[in-house]
């Protein structure tokens, strides 16, 4: 991948080389991507929205945190693998909250859902903030399906920051 930007970026910048696009992507930081946004409790944030890469975070985050159990707070968009996306969490969370915000393309389970969520939360932060105050001491938290919750786990880990 570094020969193929070098070429792409030689001819308008000659003076970059191989070695400075390597450093310089070494250095990136992506806010938002898997992020750890508070220590004291746990959480991270990712905005990863397919089943791949569900799967990705979610393994990482596992080594991460260890043994500690995980809570997700979920929201995605209709268009997505929502069966698919639920199942890859659930892979790895003990407990999956789904948290619609106000969106019209923003996946709000019914009543009926057969999806493993613990509990479905619309657009109502101090609710969610309560329920996930409520965990078990130790629960790591992750936040993950929209770069949309990114204000709210924010927020959260804010608020629980000790």
């Amino acid at each position: 991948v570094y020969k193929r930007q070098s070429l792409i970026v030689s001819p308008r910048f000659p003076s970059i080389n191989e070695s400075s696009i390597r450093k310089g992507l070494a250095r990136t930081v992506v806010p938002g991507r898997f992020q750890m946004l508070s220590s004291d409790p746990l959480v991270y944030f990712d905005p990863a929205h397919n089943v791949e890469a569900v799967r990705a975070v979610m393994s990482s985050f596992v080594e991460i945190v260890a043994k500690h159990p995980i809570a997700a707070v979920v929201t995605i968009m209709k268009d997505k693998d929502i069966v698919g996306i639920y199942s890859a969490i659930a892979a790895h969370a003990s407990r999956i909250i789904s948290y619609s915000i106000e969106d019209p393309r923003c996946f709000l389970p019914g009543p009926d859902s057969e999806l493993p969520i613990a509990e479905a939360i619309h657009a109502d932060e101090e609710t969610l903030f309560r329920r996930l105050d409520s965990l078990p001491e130790g629960t790591a938290v992750i936040f993950i399906g929209s770069f949309r919750l990114y204000r709210t786990a924010i927020a959260y880990a804010r608020r629980a920051a000790k």
